[in-house]
């Protein structure tokens, strides 16, 4: 891959405590083993893009899944595999994705450690019942504790992700969920409107998803009606475009996102040998 200015990096752990309703991305529950295989095997891949003169990266995103179940360790080797194999420019913006209740202090001490300076926490909804429709293992009082513990050990920037179009979700709970989030001031709020994915237990229920420009139009009035200093970013929809070439990576593309180019370790050996699915899920 060539590339003159720097580059966006995307890393994926597909592994998550349980699968949310909703959710079609690759990702599951896994062993000890499973995870160690797959941290060996995604260092390897990331060793593979060791150059004379290394690429630039000015963002690294660890998504998933549930990134935070990783052990530290592992983490770390992820971690020390990029640091090798790219050039880190100077104020480079490291986020990882992180579930309330799925991280413990001593997991966001060991991320401060190792540069990690923004955090994006999933809480989707701060309503016990859409929660439990989503298939959320997590409350909103779990959400605030790991908030609260994410700001003492030194986290400034902070993305919360909430959900539109949850089923029998009401223009006034999900402004009550906007609210309160605005109201704890953090640094950005991603709002995602829910899509229903073939394979899924909500495509099973037949439930629909929302007209993603009504839900647009909610939020831009809710917006309006008050007076608040967090930027917030309506995504309606991901596309993730696989290079043509093997193992070389595969382009993220994100509407919301500033426009760079990007390249993602997403499982892709997992992707093209379904042998390996099977043995990995």
């Amino acid at each position: 891959m060539m590339a003159t200015d720097p580059i966006g990096l995307y890393v994926h752990i597909p592994f998550c405590v349980r699968k949310c309703n909703y959710c079609d991305f690759f990702s599951g529950a896994a062993s000890e083993e499973t995870i160690l295989r797959y941290t060996d095997a995604l260092v390897g891949e990331i060793k593979g893009y060791e150059r004379e003169k290394k690429i630039s990266v000015d963002s690294i995103f660890f998504g998933g899944g549930t990134p935070s179940i990783l052990p530290s360790d592992q983490f770390e080797r992820i971690v020390n595999a990029i640091r090798a194999s790219f050039e880190i420019v100077d104020n480079t913006e490291f986020t990882v994705e992180v579930n309330p209740g799925a991280v413990s202090r001593e997991k966001l001490l060991v991320y401060n450690r190792l540069g990690v300076n923004r955090l994006s926490i999933g809480l989707q909804s701060i309503h016990e019942n859409e929660l439990k429709k989503l298939g959320r293992i997590h409350t909103f009082a779990d959400f605030l504790e790991t908030y609260n513990i994410s700001r003492e050990v030194g986290f400034r920037n902070i993305n919360v992700d909430l959900m539109y179009g949850i089923p029998n979700q009401t223009k006034e709970s999900f402004y009550q969920t906007l609210k309160a989030v605005l109201e704890i001031s953090v640094e950005h709020i991603s709002c995602y409107g829910l899509i229903v994915e073939e394979g899924t237990p909500f495509f099973a229920e037949k439930i629909r998803s929302p007209y993603p420009a009504r839900m647009k139009r909610l939020i831009c009035i809710l917006w309006r009606q008050e007076s608040f200093a967090a930027p917030v970013t309506v995504i309606t929809r991901y596309r993730i475009i696989q290079s043509p070439v093997k193992n070389a990576g595969i382009t993220l593309n994100i509407g919301a996102t500033r426009s760079t180019s990007a390249l993602a370790h997403l499982p892709i050996r997992i992707i093209i040998r379904k042998d390996i699915i099977m043995s990995l899920i």
